[in-house]
């Protein structure tokens, strides 16, 4: 895969874990304009609307939800003109991309920490709330980030580490079929 294929693909991929999310809490999702996006309030860790591909439009994005609310807009490619749509940039976010690569190399775990996969909705809920704290943000009630609905689908893998019973790490994954 050619480097912008995997451009691409990671920004299809931001896509499909935010859908799949906001649908599981049970907010309407939507592709339209060269976007995917949401016409509801939803909370801060998603975004409204992410740019598919170069040329979205720009007008699309800065119209959904209404203005009146918290508005986020991903945009891959940087070319969306938001800015005469009252938007303003509030930093970089890294992308964290790369081609399938073996396990091997990873380093050995300290002995205390136990790393486990998030089955169930308790440890969901631990995992969200460990998950605030590590955004620097206030712990929310159970399911307002992550629906367990998202557990059944194989494309997320959801893990918290552990030391002592006490959750001190969490990573979450989503993998489309490529």
């Amino acid at each position: 895969m050619e480097i912008p294929d995997l451009h691409a693909a990671a920004a299809l991929n931001l896509v499909g874990w935010h859908d799949v999310h906001l649908r599981a809490l049970g907010f309407p999702t939507q592709r339209v304009g060269g976007l995917w996006l949401t016409t509801a309030p939803v909370p801060v860790i998603f975004f409204s609307a992410i740019a598919l591909g170069p040329g979205a439009s720009a007008a699309t994005a800065a119209g959904c939800p209404p203005r009146d609310q918290w508005v986020a807009v991903s945009d891959p490619w940087g070319d969306l003109a938001l800015a005469a749509h009252g938007f303003t940039p509030e930093g970089e976010q890294a992308w964290m991309v790369r081609h399938p690569a073996s396990t091997a190399a990873v380093p050995p775990l300290p002995a205390e920490l136990v790393i486990e996969r998030v089955a169930d909705a308790e440890a969901l809920h631990d995992f969200e709330i460990a998950s605030a704290w590590g955004f620097g943000a206030e712990p929310q009630p159970a399911a307002t980030w992550h629906a367990p609905a998202i557990l059944d689908d194989p494309r997320f893998t959801i893990l918290r580490g552990r030391v002592e019973g006490r959750t001190v790490a969490t990573s979450m994954s989503y993998r489309d079929a490529r």
